[in-house]
């Protein structure tokens, strides 16, 4: 079996969430980023735009989260650039990641699938 290797992509990833994360602690005096939890990272391949996927933990309101995070991209933006040992620092945006509630939708249609059969 191949061993394939670590892409860069995938390190800049990691490298990008670890980053926004560790800021948004940074920014917690906004009380709607308290429940944000940074999920995934996705950057481009030529590194200049990244999508960072969020989840709003339960008993947070989701729009009061994604306002904040509106507020505080600028800075976000700014602690990237200086953390990040790369030339140029992506843009990045924030969207709201729907993939465990898809996940639950697709796992109540098979198990409907399996009663009925």
């Amino acid at each position: 079996m191949k061993n394939t290797p670590y892409k860069r992509v995938d390190r800049m990833n990691d490298q990008i969430r670890q980053i926004v994360s560790a800021a948004l602690l940074d920014f917690m005096h906004e009380d709607s980023l308290s429940g944000v939890n940074i999920t995934a990272a996705d950057i481009s391949p030529d590194f200049k735009h990244a999508k960072l996927f969020y989840r709003v933990l339960p008993g947070f309101d989701e729009d009061k989260a994604r306002l904040a995070l509106i507020k505080v991209l600028p800075k976000v933006q700014k602690t990237l650039a200086k953390e990040m040992q790369t030339r140029y620092s992506p843009n990045i945006r924030f969207i709201f990641d729907n993939s465990l509630d898809e996940g639950s939708k697709i796992e109540a249609l098979l198990e409907k699938i399996k009663e009925d059969e």
